[in-house]
C-alpha cells in the first residue's frame, strides 16, 4: 500500500484538486495490459514476471503519474479493474506521488 514515501524524484504530494488531469479507465484486461506495460517499460521486468507466475499476469490497478520540473504533479492516468473503493483509493495515493512501501 502506498504509504508516506514518495516517488523517487519527488520532494512534496499534490493534493488530487491541485492535478490538472486524472484520467480513469477500468476493465480488468485494460488494466493487465497498459499496467504491465507500464512496469515492464519503467524497468519492472522483474515485477511483470513474478506477477505473472503468482497471478496468471493479472493486474488489478496502477496509475503512470507525470510530473514537471518543480515536482508538481499535472497528471494521473489510472487504470483500475473495477471501480471499487479499495483499488482506486490505493491508485488515488499514487496519483498524490506517494510510492508502495512493501514492493
Amino acid at each position: 500500500m502506498p504509504g508516506n514515501t514518495l516517488f523517487k524524484g519527488l520532494e512534496h504530494s499534490t493534493p488530487i484538486a491541485e492535478i490538472e488531469s486524472v484520467n480513469t479507465q477500468f476493465g480488468l484486461w485494460n488494466a493487465t495490459k497498459n499496467c504491465n506495460a507500464i512496469s515492464w517499460n519503467n524497468g519492472g521486468k522483474g515485477q511483470v514476471v513474478l506477477n505473472c507466475i503468482l497471478n496468471n499476469c493479472l493486474v488489478y490497478g496502477c496509475s503512470l503519474v507525470k510530473w514537471n520540473e518543480n515536482g508538481d504533479i499535472h497528471q494521473c492516468d489510472i487504470y483500475a479493474a473495477w471501480d471499487v473503493e479499495w483499488i482506486m483509493k490505493h491508485e488515488m495515493r499514487h496519483c498524490e506521488g506517494y510510492d508502495d512501501v512493501l514492493y
